[in-house]
């Protein structure tokens, strides 16, 4: 397990990688969704998104999959492989932000930052050619200017989201390392500050 997610109905998430399982606790109970990903192979639940509906997104390996949590079912799936509007160029989503209702930015492991909604599809992306350091994106948070702030492979990203300009800072910056990684991030829901 690599993400355990307190929802508002005060059940807790998780997921198991060996039996490719999702399950469910709240007291005493616990309740298990069998293969919830139908994938060929393990998946990693690297998020789980919650919104003000009883939706909550799940950032995979294998895509964005949207849970009901009060159904305790999977709704959908966007993927690479999915048709119509479940297609989802990008499978490895590390991260959701959400940027306002139903539209996100979705940090990828090889496609840089995304800003995808599952009505519109791909939006807008950044990437090595626009100018982040790696296509490799851990996670994207939002100052609250409303500017983004992300960890990569190489270094930290910021993108002055108005001027939309891009400064990357690394260790020459004094940073301790170059590399960040998945899942070791944090917002501090209180004041804002990015860990």
């Amino acid at each position: 397990t690599w993400v355990i997610h307190q929802d508002k109905y005060d059940q807790y998430w998780f997921n198991n990688l060996f039996t490719a399982d999702l399950y469910s606790l709240k007291g005493d109970s616990l309740n298990q969704i069998k293969q919830w990903h139908q994938a060929e192979e393990n998946v990693f639940l690297y998020q789980i998104y919650e919104n003000s509906s009883d939706t909550a997104w799940l950032a995979t390996s294998k895509g964005i999959f949207s849970l009901h949590l009060q159904k305790k079912e999977i709704m959908e799936r966007y993927w690479s492989k999915g048709r119509g509007k479940y297609l989802l160029p990008y499978d490895n989503i590390q991260h959701i932000l959400p940027e306002k209702e139903n539209t996100f930015w979705l940090s990828t492991a090889k496609e840089g930052l995304v800003k995808w909604s599952p009505k519109e599809g791909v939006i807008k992306k950044y990437g090595r050619l626009e100018g982040l350091p790696s296509n490799n994106v851990y996670a994207c948070y939002k100052d609250q200017k409303g500017n983004l702030w992300l960890s990569t492979e190489y270094g930290i990203a910021h993108i002055n989201h108005g001027a939309n300009k891009i400064r990357s800072y690394t260790e020459k910056d004094g940073l301790t390392s170059n590399e960040f990684n998945r899942i070791s991030y944090l917002q501090d829901e209180e004041n804002g500050r990015i860990y």
